[in-house]
């Protein structure tokens, strides 16, 4: 699970800050349908690669989409339903975010990873090292 603050201007000119949550669990990666995209470290890496605006923006979306929720008080439990996404989608906080992460390629990296269960981000993060690595010895 990853927390991001976004800071944004709300439809009625307030500056706002909010705190948003994002998070996929081992299930809801098994039950995405990445298979025309690859695994999730060859996707991350197709979007930080890709020069095809639209394809990188429906992906963004996807994700996002699938990974945001509200966080229960106690930390116990994570409630994603058609409400709370719909509620999301249609905020200025939601833009905002979107447009961060489609000019920011560390930024929108760094929010995919969070969202993994941790025992998952510290091996995405070494294939995309290992790629990376790779890249820059040949």
């Amino acid at each position: 699970m990853i927390k991001k603050v976004v800071k944004y201007e709300d439809f009625n000119g307030m500056e706002r800050t909010e705190e948003l949550y994002f998070n996929l669990t081992k299930t809801e990666l098994h039950n995405l349908n990445f298979a025309h995209y690859g695994t999730y470290a060859e996707q991350l890496q197709g979007i930080i690669d890709s020069k095809d605006i639209r394809v990188v923006t429906e992906l963004f979306n996807e994700i996002i989409v699938r990974a945001y929720g509200k966080l229960s008080e106690d930390g116990r439990n994570f409630y994603k339903n058609k409400e709370i996404v719909d509620n999301f989608t249609s905020s200025a906080a939601y833009d905002a975010l979107m447009q961060e992460l489609l000019s920011n390629e560390t930024s929108a990296a760094e929010l995919f990873i969070g969202a993994l269960p941790r025992d998952l981000q510290g091996q995405i993060k070494a294939e995309m090292a290992k790629k990376e690595g790779g890249a820059n010895n040949g």
